[in-house]
């Protein structure tokens, strides 16, 4: 395991201990609430097709990813337009440096999806169920080496994602949260390849992936409720006599 895995690892078991150390939570995700979040994939499914112009038939594919083996990391930025309702933009980036006999390979990967989420749940509890809609595009850029070669080879990829997420907040404090959740992701688009031998080749992905959250909440508090024994007479009301007083200065 890489020393970045390892430390992400360690960071997930220090919330996973804090959450279960504590019996209850009150974070309030009020309009305003901003939420500010980092999100790595832990393990994913992905089904993929491609189809050359003119090829009758698409080839497929399938592949199982083990994310803390080459993790993923994204920013999840998010903010509470109504209770319950959020909208929020989720931007990844990643590199990978790979290589096979004689061939190397340098990859970028990276994704934006804008996403609206529901929380199906009251804001005052400590896990809080959510569903969320994304859309939005990825793709990467890549470049291949063969050692001994004068020439190399080159990728670009663009897509269209849309899918939908379900997952839950498990609050640890007021104002931090796990959530652990699972996307079905469908992606399309073209990649197209320069260099030894270029073509622009359809490719379609269906994902379904298993991720974890842990994400940090900012502002968006409700009014504290007034304390009990607080005298809310107004100070211009005038004090009502005692009746009795009253009938004693009648007669």
């Amino acid at each position: 395991m890489s020393p970045r895995s390892k430390v992400w690892s360690a960071a997930l078991v220090a919330a996973l201990c804090s959450l279960l150390a504590r019996s209850a939570a009150h974070a309030d995700d009020g309009a305003g609430a901003f939420r500010l979040a980092l999100s790595t994939e832990l393990f994913g499914f992905s089904h993929q097709s491609v189809r050359a112009p003119g090829a009758p038939d698409a080839h497929e594919t399938g592949q199982i990813r083990v994310g803390l083996l080459t993790p993923r990391f994204a920013l999840d930025v998010g903010v509470v337009i109504v209770p319950l309702v959020s909208v929020g933009l989720s931007v990844g980036l990643a590199y990978f440096d790979t290589s096979s006999g004689a061939t190397t390979a340098q990859t970028f990967d990276w994704y934006a999806t804008p996403w609206v989420e529901l929380t199906l749940s009251s804001p005052d509890d400590a896990i809080r169920p959510y569903a969320r809609a994304v859309i939005g595009t990825n793709g990467f850029y890549q470049t291949v080496h063969t050692r001994g070669s004068t020439t190399s080879g080159e990728a670009t990829r663009v897509q269209l994602t849309t899918g939908a997420t379900i997952g839950a907040h498990l609050f640890a404090t007021d104002d931090f949260s796990l959530s652990p959740n699972v996307s079905v992701l469908h992606r399309v688009g073209d990649q197209s390849s320069g260099g030894i031998d270029p073509e622009t080749l359809s490719i379609e992905h269906v994902e379904v992936l298993l991720g974890i959250t842990i994400g940090a909440w900012l502002g968006g508090r409700a009014s504290e409720p007034q304390a009990e024994g607080v005298d809310d007479t107004r100070a211009d009301e005038s004090p009502r006599e005692d009746p009795s007083v009253q009938g004693a200065a009648a007669h």
